[in-house]
């Protein structure tokens, strides 16, 4: 066999292999190119599902003026409208939030939104002497509280990149 016809059939498989892995590595950047600005897109519409959500919540607990639920003979006074209102946006905030994800938030977010109807339906029998005693509104408002504070927690863990993103 000539020289030059061996050298082309031993450096024939060498080049097909190089090929592949150029090819494998090309495909492989490529999807990272465009994943990387996808993930940005995602993270940031996340970021402003998140941001909804605590927003709602602090406004829940201004509507329903918590902060007065906590004092020993005080009863806060609440604007049904308002909190109705609140409530409302709280629920739309939280959709939003397990429509973006990831599902490690779908807890928190849970939790978060049972307590603020909990703490929603207890301002509504707030100031009526029939109504439950206030030390039932104070563990209210702390269990509200909480559940805000760790969907926080939760949510700065995820955007903080602590957690698999969703794919």
């Amino acid at each position: 066999m000539e020289p030059e016809i061996l050298a082309a059939l031993i450096g024939a498989p060498a080049v097909v292999v190089t090929a592949i892995a150029a090819w494998s590595a090309g495909r492989a950047s490529g999807r990272g190119a465009h994943r990387g600005p996808v993930d940005a897109v995602r993270r940031a519409a996340q970021r402003d599902a998140y941001s909804a959500l605590l927003a709602a919540a602090r406004r829940l607990e201004q509507a329903v003026d918590a902060s007065n639920a906590v004092l020993p003979d005080r009863r806060p006074v609440v604007d049904d409208e308002e909190a109705r209102e609140a409530a409302r946006a709280l629920q739309d905030a939280a959709d939003l939030v397990f429509l973006e994800g990831p599902d490690t938030l779908t807890g928190p977010t849970e939790l978060l939104l049972s307590a603020g109807k909990h703490l929603y339906a207890a301002s509504l029998v707030w100031g009526n002497p029939l109504g439950p005693p206030a030390q039932d509104d104070v563990e209210l408002v702390g269990q509200y509280r909480e559940a805000v504070a760790d969907f926080v927690t939760e949510a700065r863990r995820h955007l903080n990149g602590h957690t698999a993103p969703d794919a």
